[in-house]
């Protein structure tokens, strides 16, 4: 069967018959993998917005409260009276809840900015308290720490230490001068050198382009070959003529009503765009879609039109990888949520809902009962105190012996 009308029926064909033409059979397989892909945006769209009526309140309302939570661990940062473990666990604290914030999609950007530069402040003054007592053998540790690591390049005076220690950015500001005297040096020192030289040298130009890829020529071969076969597929073919039949029938110009004129302009878009990019397939569900006649596709069509169809299954194919494998948030979500049936789905949704519920009043409660150095004390305590996550206990007997002695 060669004719257009069998090619359209064919895609709707029940029972155990099946088509033959290889025309018949790529036709089918795309109109499946259009209606996968349909399919499966339709589900994440969905689950998305079911996603933000259950959840997205209590997902905003957490990360609000986890920077209410940043903002009062930092304003403890200042207090002198910690141990040293005390000020670790509270640095590692805040550290934690930053980079959680930082990767949940639903923080404001702005309010992370402004944490940031909070803490920074905090631990700035800070260090301004530390400055103000250190002692000359810490200032001649750091002056001996730095030596060794940026050599004599670095020599600074006992005030400019302690103002490095004051504010760590000005340690960066030495570091960036230092750097760029060095480079300095060396371009001047490389001003005599011949930058001619390897250009002319015949061995290194013959020992470099016996290398030179041929992968671009054979592209470019392939990419004729490809630009003559579409090119023969629309000119002097049925789909040219389906082309023509259809930008006479579908041009809003000739449409006085004015809803249909403005879908005859989308659909005329749609149709030259899909001419542009020599869419065979499209232009054939067009003409399908707005004709009742039954031409036939001679040979030429036919052998033009198979590889073109080929492609546009490939081309599906690879759209559905994409959407699998895409990390925008409503695909994030979706890989999240996603189940067995719908009621499975909400149910998740709802359990995490109320985590987050709960979480967000932990946090208010903490917040509003630990505003005293000894009750930060006792927190971070308790944090020091909890065993810490072993992955390889999990694994038991599994385990060679040597790893437990």
């Amino acid at each position: 069967m060669n004719n257009l009308k069998a090619l359209s029926q064919s895609s709707g064909t029940q029972g155990s018959i099946k088509p033959t033409d290889p025309l018949h059979i790529l036709w089918q397989r795309i109109e499946k993998h259009k209606k996968r892909n349909q399919n499966y945006k339709n589900k994440v769209a969905e689950n998305y917005q079911q996603f933000c009526e259950l959840v997205l309140p209590h997902e905003q309302r957490q990360t609000h409260w986890l920077c209410q939570q940043v903002m009062h661990l930092a304003s403890f940062v200042t207090r002198k009276s910690f141990t040293e473990p005390e000020r670790d666990a509270l640095m590692e604290w805040i550290s934690e809840d930053m980079d959680y914030l930082e990767q949940n999609p639903f923080t404001d950007q702005t309010r992370i900015t402004q944490l940031s530069q909070y803490i920074f402040e905090q631990l700035k003054a800070r260090q301004g308290h530390l400055a103000e007592s250190v002692s000359e053998s810490q200032i001649n540790a750091l002056r001996a720490e730095l030596q060794h690591e940026f050599g004599e390049l670095l020599t600074l005076s006992d005030e400019q230490l302690k103002a490095c220690i004051a504010d760590p950015t000005v340690l960066f500001e030495h570091l960036e001068a230092m750097q760029a005297a060095s480079s300095e040096q060396e371009s001047e020192a490389n001003e005599d050198l011949d930058e001619e030289a390897f250009d002319d040298d015949p061995f290194a130009n013959g020992f470099y382009n016996q290398f030179e890829p041929d992968d671009d020529e054979q592209y470019r071969d392939f990419a004729k070959v490809e630009q003559n076969r579409l090119d023969r597929l629309f000119k002097g073919s049925q789909l040219n003529k389906m082309y023509k039949r259809l930008a006479s029938k579908l041009h809003p110009d000739k449409e006085p009503d004015p809803a249909r004129k403005a879908q005859k302009h989308n659909l005329m878009h749609e149709l030259s765009e899909a001419r542009k990019a020599k869419d065979g397939f499209t232009i054939l569900q067009l003409y399908l879609a707005h004709f009742d006649d039954d031409p036939e596709f001679d040979q030429t069509t036919r052998d033009n039109l198979i590889p073109l169809l080929e492609q546009k299954v490939r081309e599906l194919n690879s759209e559905y990888r994409f959407l699998q494998d895409n990390h925008d948030i409503e695909t994030l979500v979706w890989r999240q949520f996603k189940d067995t049936s719908k009621k499975r789905i909400r149910e998740n949704m709802d359990c995490h809902a109320a985590e987050l519920k709960a979480e967000c009043i932990a946090i208010e409660s903490f917040i509003n009962s630990c505003k005293t150095v000894k009750a930060m004390k006792t927190e971070l305590k308790e944090r020091m105190n909890r065993p810490m996550f072993n992955p390889f206990l999990a694994l038991g007997d599994e385990l060679p012996d040597f790893l437990f002695k």
